[in-house]
């Protein structure tokens, strides 16, 4: 049976940058051809051992860039304006991102959409409240404020 290294990771099987041994038809079938391994020769485990030192650079890296950015936002108000009624009742609640692109507005990066969690549909004018995820376990609170456009 061949070791491989894992280059990516494999539900059932292990993380990016692990050895393990796995079945002959397994590995040249399936792990090889989609580039999910490597067989565990020669210069593969310094090669895989450079690739996760990088990494682990590359993401302490990107984790304080997101500690700095939350420090940023907590004292930051965006605006939203979209129409709403009398009763000031939005047409259409406020999406992710229209709180993304009210984010580069302010002077932030872009980010993903999918980093902002809203709680609850907002679809009231005022000030709320919304969750950005910058990293893994760095989340920021948001506050928004939605105007009706007039």
């Amino acid at each position: 049976m061949p070791k491989v290294i894992l280059k990516k990771y494999v539900p059932n099987l292990g993380q990016e940058g692990d050895v393990v041994t796995v079945r002959d038809g397994y590995a040249r079938n399936y792990l090889l051809p989609r580039k999910l391994a490597v067989p565990a020769k020669g210069n593969a485990l310094k090669m895989i051992e450079q690739e996760k030192r990088s990494r682990d650079t590359r993401l302490q890296k990107e984790h304080s860039e997101a500690g700095a950015l939350a420090a940023r936002m907590k004292d930051v108000e965006v605006t939203v304006t979209k129409r709403a009624d009398e009763d000031n009742t939005l047409y259409g609640a406020v999406s992710t991102s229209e709180i993304a692109h009210a984010l580069v507005a302010a002077g932030f990066p872009k980010l993903n959409p999918d980093s902002i969690h809203i709680r609850a549909p907002i679809k009231r004018v005022g000030e709320h409240v919304v969750e950005v995820v910058l990293a893994k376990g760095i989340t920021a609170e948001l506050k928004v404020a939605v105007k009706a456009a007039v």
